[in-house]
């Protein structure tokens, strides 16, 4: 089992996706620097605008907890690997090269339990939830990561779909680098 999530309520890079193929952002997802809503999602690309956590905005959904979350992951992945923290990080401040870091954890197993046993209670406790009564007009409920996993599986079947947004792109990119490419 991995757990691989952005500790915003959105990754930037959906974000990006988003803008760059004109679609509207859902609510929650950006606010201005202040917790006012954002209307203008662009400023998001820029490092204007914070992404909201999980849990959106305040106390009432549950925002303190994943304003919590954030801090201790920008912490990890700032004080433990020397990186850049918040708006100091490369990028957003318009610096060249972002300074990010990252952090990994493992757990030994062995440490805590026999691993067998703990491998048999995961996958019981993985089919106990994928067999869980769905709601309405939901046909499957997925463990964290599967379905990225169905998506790497498919593309590296079919092929990785380009959109067409991100094809021009590579098409412009092409030409102002003149590398020569028929894209």
């Amino acid at each position: 089992y991995h757990l691989d999530m952005a500790t915003a309520s959105v990754a930037r890079g959906k974000v990006e996706t988003y803008l760059r193929e004109g679609k509207k952002l859902p609510t929650g997802w950006v606010s201005e620097a202040y917790g006012e809503p954002r209307l203008d999602e662009r400023g998001i690309l820029t490092f204007d605008v914070p992404l909201l956590p999980l849990g959106g905005e305040g106390t009432e959904g549950g925002g303190h907890k994943g304003y919590g979350l954030s801090l201790m992951v920008e912490l990890f992945c700032g004080i433990l690997s020397g990186s850049d923290l918040g708006v100091r990080i490369a990028g957003a401040t318009g610096d060249a090269a972002p300074g990010t870091g990252h952090f990994l954890g493992a757990i030994k197993l062995a440490g805590f339990c026999e691993p067998t046993q703990a491998h048999t209670q995961m996958q019981q406790t993985f089919d106990r939830i994928r067999n869980s009564r769905k709601a309405p007009g939901h046909g499957r409920i997925y463990i964290h990561g599967e379905p990225e996993a169905i998506a790497e599986a498919e593309n590296r079947r079919l092929g990785v779909p380009i959109t067409p947004a991100v094809l021009e792109q590579m098409r412009k990119m092409n030409a102002r680098l003149r590398l020569g490419y028929e894209v």
